[in-house]
């Protein structure tokens, strides 16, 4: 059985383990854990299986020239051994509910366009929003308005903390 939930205090260890299990490196373990230290994380959520997590979502604050404070998914990682199970999809979906509730209007990322398309995901262009990294096709810079109209206001490059600075 799968158990979603927030992440706790003493989940960071295994959380950084897992980026570097899912993408074969320290880059994204790294953003995570600069994230936590800088107090930057708006919200962080695991999956579990036989309660070993197996799957993290982190969001953190992203801005916009023109509009509201969003919310930027990333990174989300899926340990090897369970992907194609239908976890990452159980997890985003808890998260983007809970961000709603919330209160928050809409979402940006950056990822595969044939995977977050499922959640409602568009390319960000068709939102008026730009990337703000160089050479990043516009399927793969997501958004998603979490309300209606959420993006109605927002325009320009979307901002990412500078931890993410990483990636580049």
């Amino acid at each position: 059985m799968t158990i979603v939930r927030p992440e706790r205090p003493g989940d960071a260890a295994s959380i950084h383990a897992l980026h570097v299990a899912a993408f074969s490196g320290e880059t994204e373990a790294r953003i995570v854990d600069d994230l936590r230290r800088n107090d930057a994380v708006l919200a962080s959520f695991v999956a579990e299986v036989a309660g070993i997590i197996v799957a993290h979502v982190m969001f953190s604050a992203v801005t916009v020239e023109q509009g509201t404070t969003g919310v930027g998914l990333a990174p989300i990682a899926v340990h090897p051994e369970h992907q194609h199970r239908g976890i990452g999809t159980r997890l985003i979906r808890h998260a983007l509910e809970i961000l709603r509730n919330d209160g928050w209007t809409w979402v940006a990322l950056l990822g595969h366009p044939r995977y977050f398309p499922r959640f409602g995901f568009l390319p960000a262009v068709l939102y008026g929003l730009a990337c703000p990294w160089e050479g990043v096709p516009d399927p793969a810079f997501m958004a998603l308005p979490l309300i209606d109209g959420g993006l109605d206001l927002c325009q320009g490059i979307v901002r990412f903390r500078p931890e993410f600075n990483q990636m580049i």
